[in-house]
């Protein structure tokens, strides 16, 4: 599948999500989150809060196999696990830390606020490696009793 094309899936996924979230009729194609909270809203938002740092710290680990079982299964449905493997490893980022700042959960469906310290390879002869920090949010949902990350169209 090509960059395009996922770009187009998750498109899709993410629209499918948000239209069962916001309680459109049907079912959803590729995630069917539950009909109601999983858990109250403070224990919802701790279990995110750990569940993502979870994923994170496999990342930064680089064992993106082990991530990919925080992915939502509509995501895992279009994207399979040798795919997301190779997709991760060949990035030119390296994930050094990552620190959960904030988690907000209304019915089934979490924000998480994170900051992410990373390398980046810089393709320019000379320039060698950058190191920053960026502020991500993520989309988190309840689906069959447990929470997961719905990926942006990076994937990571």
């Amino acid at each position: 599948m090509n960059r395009s094309s996922i770009g187009t899936a998750m498109a899709g996924l993410s629209a499918a999500l948000l239209l069962s979230a916001c309680g459109g009729s049907g079912p959803s194609a590729t995630v069917r989150p539950d009909a109601a909270p999983a858990q109250p809203s403070a224990q919802a938002e701790e279990i995110v809060r750990e569940r993502a740092g979870e994923r994170w710290a496999h990342l930064i680990a680089r064992t993106p196999g082990e991530a990919y079982a925080y992915l939502s299964p509509g995501y895992r449905e279009l994207i399979s696990k040798e795919e997301y493997e190779r997709t991760v490893l060949v990035r030119p980022v390296k994930w050094k830390a990552a620190q959960v700042s904030g988690v907000s959960c209304e019915d089934i469906v979490c924000e998480v606020h994170l900051e992410i310290d990373y390398t980046l390879r810089m393709p320019v002869q000379g320039v060698g490696a950058v190191s920053s920090r960026s502020v991500q949010k993520e989309k988190w949902v309840s689906s069959g009793g447990q929470w997961y990350l719905v990926p942006s169209e990076e994937g990571h």
